[in-house]
């Protein structure tokens, strides 16, 4: 999803996981992502689940596109890569706080 030309959301298939990258206001926006799922009923391969029963975990990291001096490519992965790890271990404290968390 994008939300002022930033992306906000990464999906990462398999389990209920999910990643979240971006903006401030991500926090708020997984917060009712993870709101929704709750509240949804889902029919999973033609079985009617209840609602709550299905939840996400999320991580949330941020970054700062300006922080750059001199804005290169190699800055761009090295900044890449240090936002998905943040955002990985954001995902495992909310993972090990409970179920349906953010963190």
């Amino acid at each position: 999803m994008r939300q002022g030309g930033v992306v906000v959301a990464d999906r990462r298939t398999g389990g209920d996981e999910g990643r979240f990258n971006g903006a401030l206001e991500t926090t708020q926006f997984a917060e009712d992502l993870r709101d929704v799922v709750l509240r949804t009923a889902p029919v999973l391969a033609g079985l009617a689940f209840p609602a709550g029963t299905l939840s996400i975990s999320a991580g949330v990291a941020t970054a700062n596109p300006d922080a750059h001096a001199s804005p290169s490519a190699d800055a761009d992965i090295v900044e890449g890569v240090e936002l998905f790890r943040s955002a990985d271990s954001a995902l495992y404290a909310a993972k090990a706080a409970g179920r349906n968390r953010v963190a």
